[in-house]
């Protein structure tokens, strides 16, 4: 019984070993597969990208090399190397990222829910992508007072000083009930992602420009979407905003024009009443393909060119064929614009630039004309 027993078991060790040595032939296969068709393209071919987890791409799988990081005591997360970085779980501080100014971090957010009064804070790095796991639920919450690090107030629940990536196949909320959602003091780029902003300033706030690639996006916010430029190539972008919901506005010393640009994608943006406009450029203005669906008492205010030359537009339920420029019901010329041919140095004889005749009475107004509003013509 018992020599019959210990074969039992070597031969269940063996097809074990069996098991496992056919598994790693056709791991080592497909790799080997993988190599051909990419050199037989001309792309690089990384080994370290494949993904041996069945089920699991590559693009958005967890690599092998990634380190999970657990909060300190204080709830906090200091992040000081290149790397790739996995937080999961409850953490109740700042997740901070210090590292050289030539580093790439990604942050792959694997079932994570981050709250406190600066839940990320990208201090330095070259640029960090934040990759949100497949098939998971992460949330990020800015609650309380902002806190100041550095003279900087740290005003979003993700506050970057550097380029900022979004990515993955995952699901992430972004909740900032006093502030921004996102703010970059660079570039932001969104390539995938299922991401939910509410926020009581803008979704996504970037001083240089603001490019999404992929990805769907739903933002409720008091503007949807921010930069000096935005480029808007492709995803499904839906925004409930109270004031903009996409503002283009000269931000940078290092680009000369604000400018909206839109290559492709589906966007649906929901205006509140009041003065509002659902694309703000102030600046340049291009629509060349997508679904762009507006409902908005003013559509459209910008500044300088304008352009329709593709994809569909729709304004309150009717396809439009150009891109007026209304503000206060009026066409042509948007808000604060002036004649091509305006001087300021060359104003009318009379009142200018605030100054009032000297007789100027404020008692005794024309009839009509009361606090601040102008005469019924």
């Amino acid at each position: 019984m018992n020599k019959k027993k210990n074969r039992t078991v070597q031969n269940t060790e063996n097809i074990k070993k069996q098991k496992e040595k056919l598994r790693k032939e056709q791991v080592m296969t497909a790799a080997f597969l993988l190599y051909g068709i990419f050199f037989a393209t001309g792309c690089t071919f990384n080994p370290g990208s494949v993904s041996t987890t069945s089920g699991v791409t590559s693009e958005t799988s967890i690599s092998t090399d990634a380190v999970e990081v657990e909060a300190e005591d204080d709830g906090s997360v200091t992040i000081t190397e290149e790397g790739s970085y996995v937080l999961s779980g409850k953490i109740t501080g700042t997740v901070t990222v210090d590292a050289s100014k030539d580093a790439k971090v990604e942050i792959i957010l694997n079932g994570a829910d981050i709250e406190s009064e600066a839940p990320i804070f990208i201090k330095q790095a070259d640029k960090v992508t934040i990759t949100l796991a497949d098939g998971t639920t992460n949330t990020i919450t800015q609650t309380g007072d902002f806190i100041t690090i550095d003279d900087e107030e740290l005003n979003a629940a993700i506050y970057s000083k550097e380029d900022l990536v979004f990515d993955g196949n995952g699901s992430l909320t972004i909740t900032s009930k006093e502030g921004h959602a996102v703010k970059s003091k660079d570039d932001l780029k969104v390539k995938a992602g299922n991401i939910t902003i509410e926020a009581a300033k803008d979704g996504m706030h970037v001083k240089e420009e603001l490019t999404v690639d992929g990805g769907t996006l739903k933002i409720t916010a008091a503007e949807g979407l921010e930069a000096t430029v935005v480029t808007i190539n492709d995803g499904d972008i839906t925004i409930e905003a109270s004031d903009d919901g996409i503002n283009a506005s000269l931000k940078s010393d290092d680009i000369t024009t604000a400018k909206v640009e839109i290559n492709g994608g589906n966007l649906t943006i929901t205006m509140g009443s009041g003065d509002t406009d659902g694309i703000d450029a102030n600046g340049d203005l291009y629509i060349n393909g997508g679904t762009i669906t507006i409902n908005a008492q003013f559509p459209f205010d910008y500044d300088g060119t304008a352009e329709l030359n593709g994809g569909t537009v729709i304004v309150n339920g009717e396809e439009v064929t150009e891109l007026t420029n209304q503000f206060g019901g009026g066409t042509g010329g948007g808000r604060g614009n002036m004649p091509q041919d305006f001087d300021p140095d060359n104003m009318p004889q009379g009142p200018g630039k605030g100054d009032m005749p000297e007789d100027f009475d404020p008692d005794n107004m024309p009839e009509g004309f009361d606090k601040g509003q102008r005469p019924q013509r």
